[in-house]
């Protein structure tokens, strides 16, 4: 049996914070009898599934169900989510966004553009101008790290590409992003990417901002 994906392990991950353990179960492991089985489970050192058996993880999430813990990689999986979805599911992305989400963009204001996206409305606004502006994007090898102190929070490194529809001009980017969790959903990120790409692929002059 494959690994579930990261958003699987979000809707799991729900489900025990709602304490619904019939939603739980289900998606996550097979009943206790079979054994042999690679379930909902943490991530290893090296960042895979690991395999333990299904009675192991059905006590995990009982435990989880009582005390209102969220596993520990919640974090990494909302931010894998997210390249995954953000581009090929919208709608699926928007799920998992909090209402109050806040998304921090350090370079942005070198394009014209806000510094700061505050709530569900700018931040669906602001990716939907991205996704019409720029055709066929796509992230390319991304890297995603949990943080071991902190279960809610990661940072990724990640390439993208796609084509500009006004200028024609291939667009080819580095993201760093970080991400803090809450509820299960992505309540803040803080991206970082270089203007100087964007302005070029965009043929838009880069601002001369202010230091900070």
């Amino acid at each position: 049996m494959p690994a579930p994906s990261p958003i699987e392990h979000i809707d799991v991950v729900r489900a025990i914070e709602r304490g619904d353990r019939a939603a739980a179960d289900p998606a996550c492991v097979k009943p206790a009898r079979q054994r042999r089985v690679v379930a909902c489970t943490p991530r290893d050192g090296v960042g895979s599934r690991i395999a333990i058996p299904a009675a192991a993880v059905a006590l995990s999430i009982a435990f989880a169900v009582e005390h209102q813990e969220i596993p520990v990689s919640v974090g990494s999986d909302l931010l894998q989510a997210h390249i995954e979805t953000l581009v090929a599911d919208h709608a699926r992305w928007q799920t998992l966004i909090a209402d109050d989400i806040v998304w921090e963009l350090a370079y942005a204001p070198a394009l014209g553009h806000p510094a700061r996206l505050a709530g569900r409305a700018e931040v669906v606004r602001h990716a939907n101008w991205f996704l019409a502006a720029v055709k066929d994007f796509r992230f390319i090898d991304p890297k995603v790290y949990a943080f071991a102190d902190d279960p809610g929070g990661a940072a990724a490194q990640v390439r993208g590409e796609g084509l500009v529809r006004q200028t024609g001009r291939v667009y080819r980017q580095e993201y760093v992003v970080f991400l803090r969790s809450a509820g299960a959903k992505i309540a803040y990120m803080r991206e970082y990417f270089d203007p100087t790409r964007a302005a070029k692929a965009l043929d838009t002059p880069i601002l001369d901002l202010e230091p900070w």
